[in-house]
C-alpha cells in the first residue's frame, strides 16, 4: 500500500515536470495577444480539412470562436484551453487537464472532426 502511494507520487512528479517543460512558451501571448497554443490548435484543425471561420474575440484575453458548419456546435479556443459545445458540452479542456499541449490539441481536433461534416 505504501509502495503504491510512493509510485503515485513519483508518477505525479514526472507528469508535472513533463507538463511544465512541454507547456513552456505555449501560453504566453505574442505582441498581438495570441498564444502559440491558439495558433497551433487552429492550424491542426485546418490541417484535417475542417474549415472553420474563427473570429477573434475578447478584450483583455484574446480567444477564438467558430461554429461548425451545418450545426449549432461552437468551438472556443482560449489561451491555454478549448471548449466545444452544442446542446451539450462535448469538450471542456484546460491546460492542467493535459500533460502536453499536443495532447489537448489532439483531443480538440478529434472532437471537432467527429462533429464536422465530411469534406
Amino acid at each position: 500500500m505504501i509502495r503504491r502511494f510512493f509510485d503515485w507520487l513519483s508518477e505525479r512528479k514526472t507528469w508535472k515536470s513533463d507538463h511544465m517543460r512541454t507547456w513552456k512558451g505555449f501560453t504566453e501571448a505574442d505582441s498581438e495577444g495570441i498564444t502559440k497554443f491558439q495558433t497551433k490548435a487552429i492550424s491542426d484543425i485546418e490541417s484535417q480539412g475542417v474549415q472553420l471561420q474563427f473570429q477573434r474575440m475578447g478584450q483583455s484575453e484574446a480567444y477564438f470562436v467558430a461554429t461548425i458548419q451545418g450545426t449549432e456546435i461552437e468551438v472556443f479556443i482560449y489561451s491555454n484551453g478549448a471548449q466545444v459545445m452544442g446542446n451539450q458540452n462535448l469538450l471542456r479542456a484546460e491546460e492542467w487537464d493535459y500533460r502536453t499541449p499536443e495532447d489537448l490539441i489532439q483531443a480538440l481536433v478529434s472532437v471537432v472532426c467527429k462533429n464536422a461534416p465530411a469534406t
